[in-house]
């Protein structure tokens, strides 16, 4: 179980009594869309219970369509990201999704010259 730290779980408790479920934002998002949740219930959920499935936070796409259309202007990308982060702290700096191993890999790898094309001039 990962340990969220307060700010992340702050962000979510405010999301999830400031909603007003009026799913605005489950119109503009297939992934609120394939939740079936409001954002009120998922934050709710998650400070209930105090954790969630890693495929929730990561299936968000952070595009912020849902800040735009919410009467509220709830920055539920930036809730998202958050509990992401926390999720790679506590899994020493590496994501919990398997799915993900190859985005990891991919970042490792193109730090070095051998994978970069740099046209000096």
């Amino acid at each position: 179980m990962t340990n969220y730290r307060k700010s992340t779980v702050d962000q979510a408790k405010f999301i999830a009594e400031t909603c007003s479920s009026c799913r605005r934002c489950m119109r503009q998002c297939v992934f609120l869309q394939q939740q079936g949740q409001t954002p009120a219930q998922l934050f709710e959920d998650f400070v209930e219970k105090g954790d969630i499935a890693p495929l929730v936070p990561y299936s968000c796409q952070l595009c912020h369509q849902c800040t735009v259309v919410c009467p509220h202007h709830l920055e539920l990308a930036d809730a998202f990201l958050a509990i992401r982060q926390d999720m790679v702290q506590a899994n020493h700096g590496h994501t919990p999704l398997k799915q993900m191993k190859g985005v990891e890999l991919h970042q490792l790898l193109s730090r070095f010259a051998l994978f970069c094309y740099t046209k000096k001039g």
